[in-house]
């Protein structure tokens, strides 16, 4: 069995994409992880630096194409010496025994004469004979196979002005047009997707690529007729059928039909010009990218500080427009200045008629993109986007709701309107992981971007102060979602246990003034204040003893990430992407949503025990380090916003 280096071409990856790479590492001696996202995952780049030594990860910071990647991890196995090279897609795993099958095949000792040896890949459409274990093709697709380096030396680099698709083809094409030869081992299985296959009623296989991508299978397919016919009729003939079959499967069974279509067209006349490489536009923009944001909260809070971050922090490349509720006044405050303009509607929950308002004050501005926040707008973003035929950014910022019945329609209303959706952007890879295993969204179409949030000054306010009564802060909106009635009568019990305490109350909302009298019926008087909205929350983390979040669903609360950049330990109900940050007794302290004994436990042992508590929290802060840079959201949010309104430029 022979060995070599293994490259995986990554593009906004996730998790799932770790279990395929575990598929294959054992046999690579080195491989090369090559991330062409905009937008880094960082969650995902620091968990694929834990498979081990031998596996090199290289973020690229843009979009190069598919091909360019390809070649930079060749060169970088080339550099190791390494005769052999295993090419993967992301999307692809090996069962047990898969790579072990294929680095057996004994066709791999004919170094001279064979370029590629192929897995068989079960992708469905492919037809293949088992009968004959070994089988000679003219072109195979890129993943799975084991390159001989001796050959890409010989026929040359992929075409990366190609960018992507049909760059394995025409690379088979040079092999075979060089006297190599292109083998599948139809004994070696590979799992694969291409992209998102689905088989008809009548049982055509349409794969649903997006708009973009049929952009360039158009072009690049016509490329390879035009250069290819001479020496391959057979095969440029079949590519001419293959093109008018998709374009009759996206007219019959696809999404955006239109805009596939239209790309198609694009594509051909871009052949006919001679257009190759990236899309135009795809790369830095010199004109600022206009950005339409909605903001579904009523009152000021997480998403509106979320929005004022990204506004804040943009930078010149970037002009704003903002729509919001009437009743949100402290966003548009926050925001004068910054934006060009504002609309404050009353935004349902479904459909009503400031959204024709909306429309008709949105339309003159010709924006880029429109990026939509709160999970409970989406009926009425999704309308307000189609009316005006603006690619959607969505960002939930939590994605479950109070209601539990309206809370299931949304549920299926959200699986038909994420189609709409070009990319959702989650604040936690929790809740990421969720919406894929509900089907809501593909690994695709969904990314995390983390908060930002500003480090602590280590000269001043960073400096932990221990009160000589310990204090519990409870920092947010006092609404049902935060379930503040639950520390309340926390405190009632440690009370009857003589505990000494102080706990503040740091935020406004709906149920304070039944919880002021709660504490009144208790007599917590001299135990429980309501300080309201506050502007000095940080110093008051300097003091705090322990920062309780009782919620009954999150998304990933601005009080935890402020908590533990202080090193203040955390009580967290687990929920959402509270798990994202918080390892029980290690990084924080967990309890069930709703459990009052488990809440009480949890305070008895940081105030019984502050040394212990003092540890984890340092340890929370540590665990943190580099998550929340106010820099990298602000970066990735750039380059999600040139990338959407580049490619509906295109």
């Amino acid at each position: 069995m022979i060995t070599g280096a293994a490259i995986v071409v990554l593009y906004h990856p996730d998790a799932q994409v770790l279990d395929n790479i575990k598929s294959y590492l054992h046999w690579a001696e080195a491989l090369f992880a090559i991330d062409n996202s905009e937008i880094q995952n960082t969650a995902f780049a620091s968990s694929v630096r834990t498979l081990g030594p031998k596996l090199q990860y290289v973020w690229l910071g843009k979009n190069i194409g598919f091909a360019a990647a390809l070649n930079q991890g060749m060169d970088m196995a080339h550099a190791g010496g390494y005769y052999w090279v295993l090419t993967m897609d992301q999307d692809s795993r090996f069962p047990k025994g898969g790579i072990e099958e294929l680095a057996a095949s004994e066709v791999l000792t004919d170094y001279c004469t064979v370029g590629i040896c192929a897995p068989l890949q079960l992708t469905m459409g492919i037809a293949y004979d088992r009968t004959r274990y070994y089988e000679r093709l003219l072109t195979v697709m890129t993943s799975g196979n084991l390159l001989n380096t001796e050959a890409y030396r010989k026929v040359g680099r992929f075409r990366d002005d190609f960018f992507i698709d049909m760059v394995d083809h025409e690379y088979c094409l040079r092999l075979n047009n060089h006297g190599y030869s292109v083998i599948r081992n139809n004994h070696a299985f590979l799992h694969h997707s291409l992209g998102m296959q689905e088989r008809t009623w009548m049982g055509a296989v349409t794969t649903h690529h997006s708009p973009v991508r049929r952009y360039y299978q158009t072009r690049n397919r016509l490329q390879l007729i035009r250069e290819w016919w001479k020496q391959f009729p057979a095969f440029s003939i079949d590519q001419l059928l293959v093109l008018c079959k998709e374009a009759l499967k996206i007219l019959c069974f696809e999404r955006e039909k239109a805009a596939k279509l239209k790309n198609m067209a694009k594509g051909a006349m871009a052949f006919l010009r001679g257009q190759t490489g990236a899309i135009s536009g795809q790369g830095s923009m010199t004109n600022p990218v206009r950005i339409l944001l909605v903001v579904f909260e009523p009152r000021f809070s997480g998403q509106g500080r979320a929005v004022c971050d990204i506004v804040e922090n943009a930078g010149n490349g970037f002009r704003f427009d903002l729509i919001c509720q009437k009743s949100n006044s402290g966003l548009r405050e926050r925001l004068q200045g910054r934006v060009d303009s504002v609309l404050a509607v009353p935004i349902s929950k479904t459909l009503n008629f400031s959204l024709w308002k909306a429309w008709r004050w949105a339309k003159p501005l010709r924006s880029g993109c429109m990026h939509l926040h709160g999970f409970e707008g989406l009926v009425w973003g999704s309308a307000l986007s189609a009316l005006l035929r603006l690619p959607l950014i969505h960002t939930p910022h939590t994605i479950d709701m109070k209601n539990q019945a309206l809370f299931r329609l949304f549920r299926m209303a959200w699986k038909i309107l994420a189609q709409r959706v070009r990319m959702t952007v989650l604040v936690s890879n929790t809740d990421r992981q969720t919406l894929i295993s509900r089907g809501i969204c593909t690994a695709r179409n969904c990314l995390t971007i983390y908060l930002g949030v500003r480090k602590p000054d280590t000269k001043g306010d960073c400096l932990r102060v221990v009160p000589p009564i310990p204090r519990i802060i409870h920092v947010g909106q006092l609404s049902y979602q935060k379930a503040p009635e639950l520390l309340v009568k926390a405190a009632n019990r440690l009370r009857e246990k003589k505990f000494k305490f102080q706990i503040e109350f740091i935020g406004n909302g709906p149920l304070r003034g039944a919880l002021e009298s709660d504490v009144n019926t208790m007599g917590l008087e001299n135990h429980i204040t309501f300080s309201g909205h506050v502007t000095n929350v940080h110093e008051k983390l300097t003091t705090a003893t322990v920062e309780v979040i009782t919620s009954r669903w999150e998304g990933l609360p601005f009080s935890l990430v402020d908590a533990m950049r202080y090193g203040v330990p955390v009580i967290a109900s687990r929920v959402n992407g509270v798990l994202d940050l918080v390892e029980d007794r290690v990084s924080g302290y967990l309890f069930k949503s709703g459990d009052l004994d488990g809440l009480v436990a949890n305070l008895e042992e940081v105030l019984q025990n502050p040394e212990k508590a003092a540890k984890i929290g340092r340890a929370g802060r540590d665990r943190i380090q580099g998550l929340f840079d106010m820099e990298d959201m602000a970066e990735n949010h750039r380059k999600l916003y040139r990338s959407i309104a580049c490619s509906t430029e295109a």
